[in-house]
């Protein structure tokens, strides 16, 4: 799942990382900058599972969808000039 999920990051051009808290249930996703650059530090419990919906590489979106019992969120990640944004995707 995570090589599956890391490809797809990498084929918008971006890089991430993925990991389980040692405490918790929240999913948490930033951006983060290392020596390499930014990228996106996606940290959720270890009873979640993650999966790419869609990505565009021309516009570099990805959209990601994590599911942790019966709650799903989804995050559009994205490019915008020369910074990378996350956004939480909100349904009514």
């Amino acid at each position: 799942m995570r090589d599956h999920i890391h490809r797809q990051f990498r084929h918008i051009g971006a890089r991430a990382r993925l990991h389980h808290p040692v405490d918790g249930d929240a999913v948490a996703v930033e951006v983060r900058r290392d020596r390499r650059g930014q990228y996106f530090d996606v940290r959720m419990p270890r009873t979640a599972s993650a999966a790419v919906l869609n990505t565009n590489k021309l516009q570099r979106h990805l959209l990601l969808l994590v599911s942790v019992g019966g709650h799903k969120s989804r995050f559009v990640f994205t490019r915008n000039r020369n910074q990378w944004f996350v956004s939480p995707v909100v349904r009514e």
